[in-house]
């Protein structure tokens, strides 16, 4: 698209650039060029951008639409400050000279990430234009969500259609990334380095396939293994990376400040020490370099002097992640450092916080939030300018013993806008942790899964960053492994983890609705419901297990008639059921020891920016951290619940929060024909709803999911049933919640007055426009015209209501709702047309009916104008498919002038595009195609 541009904004803009790129000429063509092949970058943003970096030519390919994005990234982080060019650099340099994919191996700590750091720097130096990103490849759902922020961070236009193999297991996921891989690939037009850390075996063999021998001959790829057992296949392409070499030993001897503070003599047997680890020798001799009369010799005496035996477990994976033991050695020395410097410190509990975490990237936004969540008093949150003195603290902590880095990237092209993500390095996050007690560990662990609880919500209605949930996946990951579980002996401490990690498996499948990445790990949708039938069934913790919740069904069809056995949304079935699981809930006891899992799931936890603005006016909320004293502020205000009744119902809420999730898998269903799956999804959205009555009727409590799982869950099924009765009802029910005046609440809070609620008003009117829409053909189809009229009308009375409910800026429910009346018009194409109860003559009814149409014509063309206004990442392709689709259908019965027809197939063509570049509306695709286009 050319875009007219005023042409003093082009000379300000050339004059900017030119100025950052003085006195090279050449540079300048170079440059302007290289912005015309990228797409969607404006010269006005290359130049503000320039204008704020310091002649950073790269940074603005971080700009997309205002969102904080991960330094995946196009920029690439500095090297060690000690760094220098050793013999595995030269070789990487050598290699990649003469082949484009270059596989290093070698032992924790040796130097890999370190020299590809420094040849990504390079690499970009003497490349202009070129882009750098990182990507975890331990595995291929790992590969497949850092693929999904490389998109997300480039903005480009590509949905993988899911493969033909069910189930989530290797091969399923293995073909969707290398789909992936290939089709970012495809879209990157400029050099570009790709490099894949913590690869294993298979991975690297997965990411062969896609770049050995392929087109994309502008692309680098370096892939870091852990894994280095088997290497068939990759002789041609590997380097061992085994630290440093004796001669380069000599080059830093000579270097400053080693060669000011030791002898070579000294280092040499340092470097011998500690296996010519890079990362090793550097950290010990910053270590001695900060201790006043400490030598290497005192240094090496005390590591002898401090070992202690390592237990069985440890030296199990010591053995299995080829750790080198005298860098455990090593990092255990400097974390007792640590803790001799910083102890009873806010700054050493959030590092061991930090090293429970998974080894991902952590972004700042949860780094923020561990000391905000870690820090306070029950009653005193932390203040901002403390959280950033600890936060800065911890930083200089973990870069001078070496323990990590940071990198940082511009987002906004400010200096003052950068987004940062803290890596702990795994020998030293591994030192740090082997050296705890059981009891310790124990203790940063249910620390962890606390503060992700609240790190990661599950408020529906909220604006979602994207990428700040990808990253946030990794950890959520690592914390649900079920091995740490067996850290704990006690019982009580079992059954307050495992609930935390349920509810986490809840919300990590809630992440992956939100990302677009359910479609590809399909079977983590029901996990947190088998573990939660397993908890209260006391079976072992299998999360894979279907036979507790085959148990209880087994108990409900003992209850039940014969003939209403096995009808699993059959209401008698769906009370029966919420009787028993409320029965056995009532067994399990949430513990308070060795914390009060109840008081620091519902008292103390991170408040999302609406629920802020909902109790600003009621209770002080410092950094939207709610506090035990807050809590009981709001409960004496009525706004909460309080904390002993929130006891009773706590397990139940947290069930039926995992039913309402799994259950709205219903509608992420691409193939419709799977009618099993979809029986027990709606089961399970009628079980949330009924076990939420429970609590309404035992405890006096409306919890959210008992207006969500009617209004979201199973009404939106009733709707489009084609079932009088159900229809009749889902509109009975949507009408009257219009008018409900009840106070629902989630975790304790008030969150809902549906009556009050602008939200929940727009949802149940657009469900009753489509009831009205359906109904119309429902009773044109019977003959029933003048019971269609009515319908037609009342269902227009509601869609002008609904237009009343959309502000002006929220572009797709007005292009929804403008849909929805083009569908209500098309109804009236159909059947006589009616004039006060009697049937119009031909000539008027040809005119009404062209009204109708061009009327529908008009909404469809308004939808789709809406959606085309904005870029593709900020498209609706489901609202685009759907306005396509009306059009295509609306010309087509236009008579065939001014090709009409041709425009319908047009359109029909474009929607069936959609459907199956981004895998959605299958039903639509091959509806236009054998109606339209056959």
């Amino acid at each position: 698209k050319v875009k007219t541009v005023n042409i003093n904004t082009v000379m300000e803009c050339l004059t900017t650039i030119t100025d950052k790129l003085q006195p090279n000429f050449f540079s300048v063509c170079g440059f302007l060029l290289n912005i015309l092949i990228i797409p969607r970058i404006g010269i006005t943003v290359v130049a503000h951008t320039l204008l704020f970096n310091e002649g950073n030519f790269l940074c603005f390919l971080n700009i997309t639409s205002g969102q904080k994005y991960s330094p995946i990234s196009t920029s690439a982080p500095e090297p060690v400050a000690d760094f220098f060019k050793c013999e595995n650099y030269t070789k990487l340099e050598k290699k990649l000279g003469d082949q484009d994919l270059v596989v290093l191996t070698g032992p924790p700590g040796s130097g890999k990430t370190q020299i590809t750091y420094y040849y990504a720097k390079k690499f970009q130096t003497e490349n202009v234009g070129t882009m750098y990103f990182k990507l975890k490849s331990a595995s291929p759902e790992d590969i497949i969500v850092d693929c999904k922020k490389v998109i997300k961070f480039l903005a480009l236009d590509i949905d993988i259609p899911d493969s033909d193999i069910d189930g989530e297991d290797i091969a399923h996921n293995k073909i969707t990334a290398k789909r992936f891989l290939r089709h970012i690939c495809e879209k990157l037009g400029q050099k570009t380095l790709l490099i894949f850390d913590g690869g294993i075996f298979n991975t690297a063999c997965l990411i062969k396939e896609v770049f050995e021998g392929s087109e994309f001959i502008n692309i680098k790829v370096i892939i870091i293994l852990t894994d280095q057992k088997n290497m068939r296949g990759f002789e041609s392409s590997k380097i061992e990376v085994n630290g440093y070499t004796e001669q380069d030993i000599l080059v830093l001897a000579k270097d400053s400040p080693y060669n000011e503070e030791f002898e070579l003599e000294d280092l040499e047997k340092l470097a011998r020490k500690l296996d010519y680890s890079p990362l090793g020798i550097h950290a010990a001799c910053q270590y001695i370099i900060d201790s006043p009369g400490y030598e290497i010799k005192d240094f090496l005496n005390r590591m002898d002097e401090g070992k202690k035996p390592m237990t069985d477990k440890v030296k199990d994976i010591v053995i299995e992640k080829n750790y080198p033991i005298p860098l455990i050695d090593l990092f255990e020395l400097r974390y007792k450092t640590v803790c001799e410097k910083y102890k009873n410190d806010d700054v050493l509990k959030i590092l061991n916080i930090v090293a429970m975490l998974s080894s991902g990237p952590i972004d700042f936004d949860i780094l923020d939030w561990i000391v905000r969540a870690s820090c306070p008093e029950k009653n005193k949150p932390i203040s901002d300018h403390d959280e950033k003195f600890i936060k800065n603290q911890l930083i200089e902590v973990i870069k001078e013993h070496y323990l990590g880095n940071v990198e940082e990237i511009s987002t906004t092209g400010k200096d003052d806008k950068m987004h940062k993500i803290l890596n702990m390095h795994n020998v030293p996050k591994f030192a740090i942790t082997s050296s705890w007690t059981e009891d310790e560990r124990i203790k940063y662990f249910l620390q962890v899964l606390l503060i992700l609880d609240d790190q990661v919500d599950k408020d529906t209605r909220r604006n979602k960053d994207v990428t700040l949930i990808l990253n946030q996946i990794p950890h959520v990951k690592h914390a649900l492994e079920t091995d740490l579980l067996s850290l704990s002996r006690d019982q009580h401490q079992q059954v307050g983890i495992q609930i935390l990690q349920i509810g986490l498996q809840d919300r990590l499948h809630h992440m992956y609705t939100q990302t677009g990445l359910i479609q590809y790990f399909k079977q983590s949708k029901s996990k947190a419901k088998q573990q939660f039938y397993n908890l209260l069934s006391n079976n072992s913790y299998n999360i894979y297990s279907d036979e507790a919740e085959h148990n209880i069904n087994e108990e409900v069809r003992k209850l039940l008639d014969p003939q209403l056995q096995n009808d699993i949304v059959s209401d008698a079935f769906i009370k029966k059921k919420a009787y028993v699981i409320n029965s056995m809930v009532q067994k399990l006891e949430v513990p308070k020891e060795p914390v009060d899992f109840v008081n620091e799931l519902i008292c103390t936890r991170r408040l999302n920016r609406d629920d802020v603005k909902l109790f600003q006016r009621k209770v002080s909320l410092s950094n939207n951290y709610l506090t035990e004293a807050a809590y009981n502020t709001l409960v004496g205000k009525g706004a909460a619940i309080e904390l002993e009744t929130m006891r009773k119902v706590f397990s139940l809420e947290l069930l039926v929060s995992i039913l309402y999730t799994h259950g709205r898998m219903y509608f992420y269903q691409n193939n419709r024909d799977k009618d099993e799956a979809d029986e027990v999804y709606e089961h399970d959205l009628r079980l949330a709803y009924e076990i939420s009555d429970i609590i309404h009727k035992e405890h006096g409590i409306k919890i959210t999911t008992l207006l969500l799982a009617e209004r979201n869950g199973f009404l939106y099924i009733d709707v489009d049933s084609g079932n009088e009765e159900r229809m009749n009802n889902a509109r009975g029910r949507y009408t009257a919640m219009l008018a409900d005046e009840s106070e629902y609440y989630e975790k304790g809070l008030r969150k809902i007055v549906p009556k009050n609620d602008r939200y929940h008003q727009m949802i149940c009117q657009k469900q009753l426009v489509n009831y009205y829409t359906l109904a119309v053909e429902q009773e044109q189809e019977r003959g029933n015209d003048h019971e269609a009229k009515k319908l037609y009308e009342k269902g227009c009375e509601e869609a002008t209501l609904l237009l009343e409910y959309i502000g002006k800026e929220d572009y797709h429910n007005k292009a929804e709702v403008f849909i929805k009346i083009g569908k209500l018009k098309m109804t009236q194409l159909n059947g006589k047309i009616l004039c006060d109860g009697d049937e119009v003559d031909s000539k008027s009814f040809n005119g009404t009916k062209t009204n109708y149409l061009e009327e529908a014509i008009d909404t469809f063309k308004n939808a789709l104008e809406l959606e085309k206004d904005k870029s593709q990442d900020h498209q609706r392709f489901d609202l685009v498919v759907d306005a396509h689709a009306g059009l295509a259908w609306a010309l087509y019965k236009r008579d065939n002038k001014k090709n009409n027809w041709k425009n319908a197939r047009r359109h029909a063509r474009e929607a069936i595009k959609i459907c199956k570049g981004k895998n959605i509306r299958r039903n639509i695709e091959e509806k236009l195609q054998r109606e339209l286009l056959s």
